[in-house]
């Protein structure tokens, strides 16, 4: 698979799957009850008697833009980018005030040093090529700006969620073996300060790690299940057959299963 068709992929998932982001990793809290969003826009550090102006980058239906608001206060300036027309058309809808724009992140339409920080949540991951994404981040931060990102990994889950996710329909497909080449490096903390050190920004990194929980039935389960990026690859012949197989996983641990995974944000400042 092309880098363009990389994209296109994408744009179809989050036509075909509005809010399959949000109400999927959305799902998840922390112990003092924060969801990712909020937990990624706490990296922010508002600065007295200044706006601060934040890239929500991969903005998807502008779902971060609340959670920035919260910390920063109520004047902070979103501009939210993601590559999807219908992502920032629903996001234009839920926050009129902001700014959101359709675009690439390997491409800002921004001027030099024009934010204070960039959040890109659940999407860093994803962005093929990220070389010149990283190169562009660093190219409209200003030098005391930060970058975050927020990720979890699904290759190291234990109790409900690991056998949610051992279910036959999920091993065996839909993943396309003709992915585009991810950079390794993009999925780590360390990895993701060495690519900004590359681009001749080594910023200091901080990392925080937070488990996350949530309590479904058998409907939530195919939700986060159904919000996976693979998802939509699966035949309907297999998404029966998957649906079937989560109520019965469902059922047999009384009608609740607790999801828990670890929620992963690297700090760049």
């Amino acid at each position: 698979m092309s880098d363009s068709a990389w994209d296109a992929y994408l744009r179809s998932f989050h036509r075909e799957t509005p809010r399959a982001t949000p109400d999927g990793v959305g799902q998840f809290h922390s112990e003092d009850d924060k969801t990712s969003y909020r937990l990624l826009s706490d990296t922010l550090e508002p600065k007295a008697g200044q706006y601060v102006k934040v890239l929500d980058l991969a903005c998807g239906d502008g779902r971060l833009v609340d959670d920035i608001v919260a910390v920063v206060g109520a004047d902070a300036a979103v501009t939210g980018l993601d590559m999807s027309e219908d992502e920032i058309a629903r996001a234009r809808g839920r926050h009129p005030n902001q700014t959101f724009c359709v675009g690439r992140a390997q491409s800002l339409p921004f001027s030099d040093k024009s934010f204070d920080a960039v959040l890109c949540h659940f999407a860093f991951m994803l962005m093929v090529p990220v070389v010149p994404v990283v190169a562009e981040i660093d190219r409209v931060l200003r030098p005391d700006g930060s970058f975050s990102c927020a990720w979890s990994s699904l290759s190291r889950t234990e109790g409900d969620l690991a056998d949610l996710l051992r279910l036959p329909q999920v091993i065996e497909g839909p993943r396309p073996r003709d992915l585009p080449i991810f950079d390794p490096r993009q999925s780590t903390p360390e990895g993701i300060a060495e690519l900004f050190a590359e681009a001749g920004n080594a910023r200091q990194l901080s990392v925080r790690r937070v488990p996350v929980t949530c309590d479904v039935d058998e409907r939530g389960a195919w939700r986060f299940l159904d919000g996976l990026y693979f998802a939509k690859t699966r035949d309907e012949e297999t998404s029966s057959a998957l649906r079937t197989e989560v109520a019965n996983l469902a059922s047999a641990r009384g009608g609740t299963l607790r999801l828990e995974k670890t929620i992963e944000i690297a700090t760049l400042r």
